[in-house]
């Protein structure tokens, strides 16, 4: 964790994005109206959290305790994992988009 530092996003960032995630719905609404990006190109990362599919926001740990900083770190993880499989299984020639064109 120690590597990872914060940093503020571009507008010219948000709008090149083909994806932006965000930790929360109304970090989501705040790009979308800010920087004009369209909805659907706008994904709350705890949504894709396997293990808890029903708490869409990812807690800040700024200035918290350690144990907060690993939880959120843990969540972050999991959720950038399922972000991950999901672009890979979308790219032609994957394994999981030849079982769908086999199907």
């Amino acid at each position: 964790m120690s590597g990872h530092r914060s940093r503020v996003v571009s507008a010219d960032t948000a709008r090149n994005a083909d994806l932006v995630l965000v930790m929360s719905a109304r970090q989501a609404r705040k790009v979308s109206r800010d920087f004009e990006v369209r909805g659907e190109r706008i994904v709350v990362l705890g949504d894709l959290d396997p293990e808890l599919p029903d708490a869409r926001e990812i807690v800040d740990p700024y200035d918290q305790r350690q144990h907060v900083y690993e939880w959120s770190f843990a969540r972050i993880e999991r959720c950038v994992d399922a972000v991950v499989d999901a672009l890979v299984g979308s790219r032609p020639g994957s394994e999981s988009s030849q079982h769908s064109a086999e199907a």
